[in-house]
């Protein structure tokens, strides 16, 4: 609360700039493949050791994290008419996995050159020097919903007149031994492929991704002669303090956390035209998603969604719903739902790429430990 009281209420913050990038390329050949209803996961091994499971990799093999840094970085700032060097951008970019395949090579090999480069905050303190900022560099790490609690905090920047931009997002390359082992022994990954809120549905699928926005206000936008593409109205961040990775089964706090966003953004439910969901595919938590969003908007509200496209990118994946939120404001379209063909759930998902008036949408992320995250989304009126 002592930080809201420095916001300046008349400051707008809009998103001038995005990239990003998953197993269906960047963002404008990701968008063009989801609404084909494509999708960019397929069944691979990666490690001998390790039995073959469905992935979204980028490449043939999996990537490190800095590989991804500076092109996602250099396509957000070109998208925003952005160029270096920016002294007073902000930098929050996370990672729920960060630099973890690197770890494991270090430790299968026996060696240590260069551990000093592979701490978790690796993807912000890169940014940091590719845009020489002096402003602050932050790296948050929350689980699934690391990327819209980095646009969170950026906004919280912007409006504390700490910065001019604000780069924000979250890169995850989470496809190593480890993670894939974790998840298997947790009965969490699918077998087949990834299939949200449907009846067939089996668990997650792993990939990489990254997405990346540029966040200003709407003063510094017109200044520099530049056309927002969407407005960021608020959010909401709440913790179930429940259990490590199941969501609690009422899902008090996830609905508190949408209702939070909505008060901060001035926005009634009817005010929603489009929901994208966390709906990762596995049964427990689609199952509380449907229920959550039935409880507040019943079938009355559009709903999509994306993973069964470019699988679960972690602490990616919030940003990238927020990315591809941003095409359907652009193009007023809603993406349809890949990999659904038996619904489990009464929601009022598209099965086809479907023309939508769309004004507001919200992005929802339930992460593992009970991390609850909205964002609402909305068209810039000026």
């Amino acid at each position: 609360m002592p930080l809201l009281m420095l916001w300046d209420s008349k400051i707008r913050i809009v998103v001038t700039g995005v990239a990003l990038r998953s197993c269906l390329g960047n963002l404008h050949q990701t968008w063009h493949s989801l609404l084909l209803g494509k999708t960019g996961l397929k069944i691979s091994q990666p490690f001998s050791e390790l039995s073959p499971y469905p992935l979204g990799l980028i490449e043939n093999k999996p990537l490190v994290l800095s590989s991804l840094v500076n092109p996602i970085i250099q396509e957000a700032l070109s998208s925003a008419s952005l160029s270096i060097p920016l002294a007073d951008c902000g930098v929050v970019i996370g990672s729920s996995r960060g630099c973890q395949g690197e770890w494991e090579t270090l430790l299968k090999t026996g060696s240590v050159q260069g551990w000093q480069e592979m701490f978790p905050h690796q993807a912000a303190t890169l940014t940091a020097r590719h845009l020489r900022t002096l402003a602050p560099v932050l790296a948050p790490m929350n689980a699934c919903s690391t990327g819209i609690w980095a646009l969170a905090r950026s906004y919280e920047l912007l409006k504390e007149g700490l910065c001019q931009q604000v780069i924000a997002g979250a890169i995850e390359t989470p496809i190593t031994p480890l993670t894939i082992a974790g998840f298997q022994q947790m009965g969490a990954l699918a077998k087949r492929g990834c299939y949200p809120f449907d009846l067939g549905r089996e668990g997650l699928v792993l990939a990489e991704g990254a997405a990346v926005l540029i966040l200003e206000s709407l003063e510094s936008a017109l200044t520099r002669g530049v056309t927002p593409i969407a407005e960021i109205k608020g959010f909401g961040l709440t913790c179930d303090a429940y259990h490590i990775t199941s969501p609690e089964p009422r899902g008090h706090q996830a609905i508190r956390a949408i209702k939070d966003c909505l008060g901060r953004s001035a926005l009634a439910v009817e005010d929603i035209d489009l929901i994208y969901t966390h709906g990762t595919a596995t049964r427990l938590n689609d199952e509380r998603e449907a229920e959550i969003i039935q409880t507040i908007w019943g079938h009355n509200v559009q709903v999509s969604s994306i993973k069964g496209a470019i699988g679960h990118t972690l602490g990616a994946s919030s940003a990238s719903s927020v990315a591809l939120a941003l095409q359907s404001l652009k193009t007023q379209i809603v993406p349809p739902a890949v990999g659904l063909n038996r619904p489990a759930f009464a929601l009022n998902l598209a099965p086809e790429a479907t023309s939508a008036r769309l004004r507001n949408i919200l992005c929802l992320s339930f992460g593992f430990g009970g991390q609850n995250a909205v964002l609402a989304l909305t068209e810039v009126d000026y």
